[in-house]
């Protein structure tokens, strides 16, 4: 029995390649925490550090790992408490409304994903293009921190 917000279902007992997208698009992460580390936000760096690796490790036991299902779902909301925290305090207000919104944006990408427990092909290809939208609202994040 599953128990998962977007938990395909059960496979073969294989782990994934690199070469597939939703393993690969993880390492995105990686380079938002980079950009952050360089911009001197080093808690936004490291909570995309862990987020990243925790969605990496999720992903690549096809995601058959509560543990890492967990770390991934408790980091990926630390860091955007972080991006917020960031955002409300050092950035203006109306940068705060649009980081909402690609949350929104980004949400809905994940949701539309999920919808595709049954069909691992398209819960892929969905789940990395959150993802890429996820990488790209975080370097959106990093601007308005750095004006």
């Amino acid at each position: 029995m599953r128990n998962s917000l977007h938990q395909p279902p059960c496979r073969e007992m294989t782990n994934r390649k690199l070469k597939d997208p939703v393993l690969y698009t993880n390492f995105l992460f990686f380079g938002n925490a980079v950009l952050y580390s360089y911009g001197g936000f080093y808690s936004l760096s490291l909570a995309m550090v862990l987020a990243g690796l925790f969605s990496y490790m999720y992903h690549l036991y096809m995601e058959r790992e509560t543990i890492y299902k967990f770390l991934d779902i408790a980091f990926a909301k630390i860091a955007l408490l972080l991006i917020f925290i960031h955002i409300a305090f050092l950035s203006d207000m109306k940068y705060t409304l649009l980081c909402t919104l690609w949350l929104l944006l980004s949400l809905g990408i994940k949701e539309y994903a999920s919808r595709f427990e049954n069909d691992s092909s398209k819960y892929e290809i969905f789940h990395s293009l959150w993802h890429v939208f996820v990488c790209f609202g975080n370097i959106l994040v990093f601007f308005f921190l750095s004006m």
